[in-house]
């Protein structure tokens, strides 16, 4: 292990940077953002209040030592040899951005400071290049500073961005006081983290997902698959009925389930009638923080475990609700194992996700190298730009397509303006969104998702015994019950859409939720 707890190997010629690999979280964060290709602001950010009568130097420093106390604050993403690799670099020359709202001349510090947060948000990063995250310094009185902090997802996850405002407050509290700060012991860093635990075989994980998991949702799209996203989206919110929130704590404590695991098998049922489907895989994001050496950890621990669901057999609603369970538990396990690992196990020997945005990237003129386990497609490239010569590895959309989550706290997320997924379902304690591929779904598809799926949890908390085929019975949409939409092809098209999603300061903020509860529930 080198003195900054990575395991890799310095880069030659490098100036002393050492090499570990990445993190599943980040190997996908990567490739969304080629697939995108810019359009997306893949960042976390997070403005807070600090009290402290330090000045501009005193707070330089603060923020440094937290740049040498995390590397993932010091570390960049490459191709090398083939691989996505992180780069942890020695030392990095941190931006800080400072500005004086002390005396605003215009009465309005709150918006200006809203501004400054927004304009630093929206400045986009190179992968290549450290630090991947700024900070803009806001004083604004004599003993009072607004923070801003924004980092690329590829190197901070929401609660690092917690676990960072704690830390910059006590370095500021010891530095105003004159003492040591009490910091929390690092028992290790993300870099070596990923290092000794990402890099396990999945076999046991392997044995309890068997492979063959069908590719995509099922459900049938208004509009062809296009060549090449366009990452726009739009959502539709409904506030959650009259009682269904005190329906589902009783209905879940009578279950024996973490609600959140309630919502989820309520998911996997309206999947099951909309798609005529009894295998199904539905993405749920995961904090990454389940074992106690990550919880001080700054770093791209978030990520996306996709968990199979089985509705065969035309289960009780209460037996869906152990079957989710038991498939949560497993998933919550093995948040450790590497997304191309269980990729390639789940879709007949495939990556088909990795390998899609790979091709996708060369389709869309991105230079740069693609990593060698994201081409194993059997689609050839041109080797001058990594261009396929089909997008789509036989014709087939990525898995991972439909992404389930809760939200702490009464609404759901920010409004959206894009969409990572095809669908995302969220639901918080009173109200529940669905967003949605504009490119993909019409706005009344989206609503009758939603209407049907509120609808659906409804009947099921009032009656755990029923069996799908009768709850999904009234459901206007659900297969089965009357005759279905022909289904669209979910091939892609023959000609690229040639539209944009929304990029720059102006574009709404939003996008894939935070990390669910859901297994964390249920350890």
């Amino acid at each position: 292990m080198t003195a900054d707890g990575t395991t890799g190997s310095a880069v030659p010629g490098a100036g002393g940077e050492r090499v570990a690999r990445a993190a599943h979280g980040q190997e996908l964060v990567w490739l969304t953002g080629r697939r995108s290709r810019g359009l997306l602001l893949q960042h976390v950010a997070d403005t807070f209040r600090l009290g402290a009568a330090i000045d501009e130097a005193r707070l330089r420093a603060a923020l440094g030592e937290l740049a040498e106390r995390h590397t993932a604050l010091r570390t960049s993403l490459r191709v090398l040899d083939g691989e996505l690799r992180q780069v942890v670099h020695p030392r990095i020359d941190l931006p800080v951005e400072f500005t004086d709202l002390g005396a605003p001349d215009d009465g309005r510090p709150a918006e200006r400071l809203a501004e400054i947060a927004d304009r630093a948000a929206a400045q986009p990063f190179d992968p290549d290049r450290a630090p991947l995250w700024r900070a803009v310094a806001v004083r604004l009185g004599a003993a009072d500073w607004a923070v801003v902090l924004v980092a690329h997802q590829l190197v901070c996850d929401p609660d690092s961005l917690f676990l960072l405002n704690a830390e910059l407050v006590e370095l500021c509290a010891a530095s105003e006081q004159g003492r040591p700060p009490v910091l929390p012991e690092l028992p290790t860093d993300f870099a070596g983290y990923v290092d000794r635990r990402q890099g396990r075989p999945a076999a046991e994980f392997r044995r309890e997902q068997p492979a063959g998991l069908p590719p995509g949702h099922g459900i049938p799209l208004d509009r062809p698959r296009p060549v090449v996203r366009a990452f726009a989206g739009a959502e539709v919110r409904s506030e959650l009925p009259a009682g269904l929130p005190a329906a589902l704590r009783k209905g879940a404590a009578r279950l024996d389930a973490a609600p959140a695991v309630v919502l989820l098998a309520a998911c996997a049922a309206l999947l099951h009638g909309r798609s005529g489907r009894t295998d199904h895989g539905i993405g749920v994001p995961v904090s990454g923080r389940h074992r106690p050496e990550t919880l001080p950890l700054v770093g791209a621990l978030a990520g996306t475990v996709v968990l199979r669901l089985d509705t065969s057999g035309d289960p009780a609603f209460a037996e869906l609700v152990d079957r989710v369970r038991g498939a949560a538990v497993a998933a919550w396990e093995h948040q450790d194992t590497r997304f191309p690992q269980l990729a390639d196990e789940l879709v007949d020997g495939s990556l088909d996700v990795l390998a899609d945005a790979a091709e996708e990237q060369g389709r869309s003129g991105v230079p740069g190298d693609v990593p060698e386990q994201y081409r194993r497609s059997g689609v050839p490239f041109d080797d001058r730009a990594n261009v396929p010569h089909r997008p789509w590895r036989a014709g087939r959309p990525p898995v991972g397509q439909l992404t389930f989550t809760t939200s702490e706290g009464p609404e759901p997320g920010p409004p959206c303006g894009f969409a990572e997924d095809d669908l995302l379902l969220e639901v918080a304690d009173r109200a529940a969104r669905l967003v949605y591929d504009s490119a993909l779904f019409a706005p009344a598809t989206a609503r009758g998702l939603l209407d049907d799926y509120l609808a659906l949890l409804g009947a099921a908390l009032a009656e755990p015994a029923t069996p799908l085929s009768l709850l999904l019975s009234p459901l206007p949409g659900a297969a089965g019950t009357r005759p279905p939409r022909p289904a669209r092809d979910e091939r892609t098209a023959g000609s690229p859409t040639g539209g944009r999603g929304p990029s720059g300061p102006d574009a709404p903020r939003g996008g894939r939720a935070a990390p669910s509860v859901l297994l964390r529930s249920t350890s």
